[in-house]
């Protein structure tokens, strides 16, 4: 069967055009928006891989398997290309009119898939013409050499919907207009005002990533603004999800030296939101509008928690009481477990671990068997009520619970197990005092994760206070409570094989002054998982704890504990 795609590209290669195979998907992403992601032959598209690009038809057929569309490489193909966007909000012809400027005559015109045009001309020889976005007017992009040199998408490529890129007439490469001197110095000019203000960012996901690992602690939105909107369209162009973009992300700032994780979260959520994707060799978009008004938004937030804070200044402090004294000489209590040597009652307990290290999971398994007097990690557990707040995803810890229920063939008692979204803010004493009144008639909670509870507190900077809000909430509402939390971002050793570091992310060691008893979970081989008690004032430290993950129902993980390593 003749694949239309590379009969095209045998046509534009005998005319001269460098091409590459492409397919291009319609994704929806979590704000309902409907985005074009490109999937590229090997995973991605570079200067390299298009310079290997075969001439040989038949070559080129079988190089364009299993792909419907093509696009044009500009740098390699020696073009630029003039591409005006038309459609909802965008008006390139009239913004070109509305400034005196005329494109130049060409025979290739291409009309593209949202009804704007792309205008081919020959490079003109000397010169190196950036792709750049709003260059010479907003709403019409230049396409050339520069980066990874402009691509387009180019007939017969189209979309899953019908909306396709169509040419009028199709032309030699030699048979071109140079692009004249005069828009050569049009767009130099333009690109020289549009560039010159900001700092320069790589458009590569990791190269982006570390950048944001390096951002010096005090640093606002002046750095954190241009490199989330930056991150999320580059990553979206290479095809991640919201959810990994943001994770990627969210893991990122996480290793450097100071910040509000909650400053971050909102930053890659609206850039989410509001950027397209970038793919390699876009023209450069301007985000400094998105990143104003995101300023703005978050200068009306800290005016707002400035409020707060005199509010709270001004409530009346604790005092010491008498009737607070310990009695010396009523027996000594020995330590009440909710799990032996593992989790002590009406504590405060933290839980880290890296990313898909079975943190949630090995909660979910935990809470299950509390809220029907099951078994974990081979101790029978007491019947206990169980609140836990998805305080990061709670669809997604909702169906893990549902899964549990159903692989063990239970159903789930109201009365005994509860799953709420995280509304609880550490640094708002209503919230926390609301709080503690819903706790009250629980015995276990869960928080996960703990920087989406901290509200104003910096996961950093404010390690201690958060961790005496816990203790507090876990002593006033007579509950055990295990709260998640993050390390340092997982790193890849010289094998190649991922670590799991052990080292709180950040400068926050306080969680080990302040906090009693800390686990730590990673993973000990194909779907196993360990748990080690790092700090215990009342059991061993580095005592181990081993259990799996198997499929469950809708292919969520299903944690079964196994029980103590003895060596």
């Amino acid at each position: 069967m003749t694949n239309p795609a590379a009969e095209a590209a045998i046509q534009y290669t005998e005319l001269g055009f460098k091409c590459y195979p492409v397919h291009v998907d319609l994704v929806t992403g979590d704000d309902g928006k409907v985005r074009k992601i490109p999937r590229f032959k090997g995973g991605h598209w570079s200067p390299e891989k298009g310079a290997e690009y075969p001439t040989d038809p038949d070559a080129i057929r079988a190089h364009w398997a299993d792909y419907d569309g093509v696009v044009i490489a500009c740098a390699l193909s020696g073009i630029v290309a003039v591409d005006i966007d038309q459609g909802p909000g965008k008006d390139g012809w009239g913004n070109l009119k509305a400034a005196g400027l005329h494109p130049p005559r060409t025979p290739m015109i291409q009309k593209t898939s949202s009804g704007g045009r792309h205008l081919l001309y020959r490079s003109p020889e000397g010169v190196e013409l950036s792709s750049r976005q709003g260059v010479p007017v907003k709403d019409v992009d230049i396409r050339a050499a520069g980066g990874n040199g402009g691509l387009l998408f180019v007939e017969p490529t189209a979309l899953p919907d019908g909306r396709a890129w169509k040419f009028g007439t199709v032309v030699a490469r030699d048979d071109l207009p140079v692009l004249p001197p005069e828009w050569v110095d049009l767009i130099q000019v333009r690109e020289e005002v549009h560039s010159g203000h900001r700092e320069s960012l790589p458009s590569d996901p990791d190269a982006l990533l570390q950048r944001v690992r390096e951002m010096p602690a005090g640093e606002g939105w002046e750095r954190l603004g241009p490199l989330s909107m930056r991150y999320a369209a580059v990553a979206m162009g290479v095809g991640m999800t919201d959810p990994e973009i943001e994770e990627a992300f969210l893991d990122a700032y996480r290793d450097r030296p100071g910040g509000t994780l909650s400053d971050a979260r909102r930053s890659i959520k609206s850039a989410l939101k509001k950027v397209e994707p970038w793919l390699p060799g876009d023209p450069e978009p301007d985000f400094d509008d998105l990143v104003a008004e995101e300023a703005k938004k978050a200068e009306i937030r800290l005016r707002g928690q400035r409020k707060a804070l005199e509010k709270i200044e001004g409530e009346d402090a604790v005092h010491l009481r008498r009737e607070d004294a310990a009695d010396l000489t009523a027996p000594m209590e020995s330590t009440a477990w909710v799990v032996p040597e593992l989790i002590a009652e009406n504590e405060a307990i933290m839980l880290y671990g890296g990313s898909r290290a079975a943190k949630t999971a090995l909660m979910v398994d935990l809470c299950g068997q509390l809220a029907t007097a099951g078994e974990f990690m081979g101790s029978d557990v007491e019947a206990t009520r169980v609140l836990y707040l998805a305080a990061e995803a709670f669809t997604s810890v909702a169906n893990r619970f549902r899964a549990w229920f159903k692989h063990y063939g239970l159903t789930p008692d109201p009365r005994m197990i509860e799953v709420q979204p995280g509304n609880l803010q550490l640094d708002n004493p209503r919230s926390v005092e609301r709080a503690v009144s819903y706790m009250k008639p629980f015995g276990f909670v869960v928080v996960d994760m703990l920087e989406y509870v901290t509200g104003g507190l910096s996961i950093n900077t404010d390690a201690a206070r958060i961790v005496m809000a816990l203790k507090d909430i876990a002593t006033s509402a007579g509950v055990t409570l295990v709260f998640l939390h993050h390390p340092k971002a997982p790193k890849a050793d010289r094998d190649g094989n991922t670590v799991f570091s052990k080292e709180m992310a950040g400068q926050h060691g306080a969680f080990y002054g302040k906090t009693n008893y800390i686990l730590f979970a990673e993973p000990d081989g194909e779907h196993r998982y360990s748990v080690t008690v790092t700090k215990s004032k009342d059991s061993e430290d580095g005592a181990r704890w081993i259990g799996k993950t198997v499929s469950g129902p809708g292919g969520f993980p299903v944690y079964v504990s196994e029980g103590k390593l003895e060596y």
